[in-house]
């Protein structure tokens, strides 16, 4: 391939990690707090949701891989048909899913959300699937995939930062004295309908705006074989077998688990363990959101210093240094009370440090899944970015949100109650949090660094696979 990407493609094609992180936003952040906490499901159904959608997910996001790999168009190429499509199912379901009438019953609230979460993940699956592997197809360069990563990654997170202000400070806002904004349900559907509204244009400017780059990306595989959609699964195991891509979604697995959980867990730390107000909470999903700047920055040193492999590891590690070393400090009584700026400025330190660790693991590891994609070429001598990221991709979405799932029996094992306010949750059921949460973490970040640390791919290893495939 060898052709330097201009500054518009990179651009242009990067906006599209927007939609993803809109998503990721209201699902992540909001999703449980919304419909179990202001809403009153039990945790335990609302993760029960998330799991069912990713069950879903689990059949759809290979077909769609297997689907795209194979697609034939002389307009449209193999990917931005279906990332145009994907439009109008991802706008309807972000529009109405936090939209649900007030005097649902449980169980129709429960098929609301249910229904329009699956709506919502269909619609970007056919957008992400074919956008991810057009990460390895715009270019083979070692050091330009993880500029491109880097790219993606500042574009969703500088957004989510400006959407979680938005939130904060104009749909999450106290409407008097003795109300918290964040039990409002209507404010939920205008966060609905506002990120639908910007995940429809993400999409529409990332699809077109890489639309003139169809004429060179690969149009088929090198192998006269076809692999049909309906075959993908046997292509996964067969994927599988393959020690750097299993390596690599090994260690995915084991990282998006424990990042599950403490996103799903995040506000709650915030509103209740911490008791932060909605003020302090948006500066720090700010700060947060910054984070992704010298991270990207770090990242692309770090890749210089270690490689990719070593430098994710290193993240993972700091990570779950960082993200358990104030809880626990707090069980120990040593962290400054709650209510004080003291505490604000010390965790507005720590979320920043972890947050940045959290941005060089994820950008150097989806780099690696890029280079993934040329060894399995030479060794297969089939090209499938699409079949391996949609594999990575469900691996990723699975596992975060089984622990979103985790997230809902943490709360329902320790009785966590719903609709209270910050400040109204028994001191018992805050430690019990905060105990329960840190050796969970701690676990799961070793886990996924012993994974990680099993893959193979070097850039030396990376620049003799190019010369093997003659580019």
């Amino acid at each position: 391939m060898n052709h330097p990407m201009t500054n518009r493609t990179k651009y242009t094609y990067s906006i599209g990690q927007i939609s993803f992180e809109i998503k990721n936003t209201l699902f992540h952040y909001f999703f449980i707090l919304f419909f179990s906490t202001v809403m009153g499901l039990p945790a335990t159904l609302v993760g029960s949701a998330i799991f069912i959608t990713l069950i879903i997910d689990a059949i759809t996001d290979p077909i769609m891989g297997g689907i795209s790999d194979e697609w034939r168009s002389k307009i449209w190429g193999r990917r931005h048909l279906f990332m145009l499509l994907s439009a109008v199912p991802t706008g309807l379901g972000l529009w109405f899913i936090f939209s649900p009438p007030l005097l649902l019953s449980s169980t129709n609230l429960f098929i609301w959300m249910l229904s329009f979460a699956i709506l919502t993940r269909l619609g970007l699956t056919l957008f992400y699937i074919p956008y991810l592997a057009l990460n390895a197809e715009l270019t083979d360069s070692y050091d330009e995939r993880t500029e491109l990563s880097s790219l993606r990654t500042i574009f969703g997170e500088l957004f989510k930062i400006g959407l979680l202000a938005l939130f904060f400070t104009v749909f999450l806002v106290d409407p008097n004295p003795d109300i918290d904004g964040r039990m409002n349900p209507s404010a939920y559907a205008q966060m609905g309908k506002v990120g639908a509204i910007c995940a429809v244009i993400a999409i529409l400017i990332s699809t077109l705006g890489t639309f003139n780059q169809v004429p060179r990306l690969n149009q088929k595989t090198h192998s006269s074989k076809s692999i049909k959609w309906w075959k993908v699964y046997g292509e996964i195991i067969k994927a599988l077998r393959f020690k750097p891509f299993r390596s690599l979604s090994l260690g995915f697995i084991f990282f998006n688990i424990m990042a599950g959980i403490t996103i799903a867990l995040g506000l709650y730390f915030m509103t209740y363990f911490w008791e932060f107000t909605q003020e302090q909470s948006m500066y720090i999903l700010i700060v947060m959101g910054v984070a992704v700047v010298p991270g990207a920055i770090i990242a692309r040193i770090v890749q210089k210093m270690y490689d990719k492999k070593n430098g994710v590891i290193i993240a993972l590690i700091f990570y779950a240094i960082i993200y358990c070393a104030p809880i626990m400090l707090r069980l120990l009584g040593l962290m400054p009370e709650n209510n004080t700026e003291n505490l604000f400025y010390v965790m507005l330190l720590f979320y920043f440090s972890g947050q940045i660790c959290v941005m060089i693991g994820l950008i150097l590891s989806e780099s690696m899944m890029a280079d993934v994609t040329d060894d399995y070429e030479l060794e297969t001598e089939k090209r499938q970015e699409g079949l391996l990221f949609s594999a990575i991709m469900f691996a990723k979405k699975a596992t975060f949100g089984l622990g979103g799932f985790f997230a809902g029996i943490i709360l329902d094992s320790i009785y966590f109650p719903v609709k209270t306010n910050p400040g109204e949750v028994d001191l018992s059921i805050l430690w019990n949090l905060g105990f329960v949460v840190i050796p969970i973490v701690i676990l799961l970040q070793l886990i996924s660094a012993f994974f990680f640390n099993l893959y193979p791919i070097t850039r030396a290893k990376h620049e003799e696979t190019l010369k093997s495939l003659n580019r």
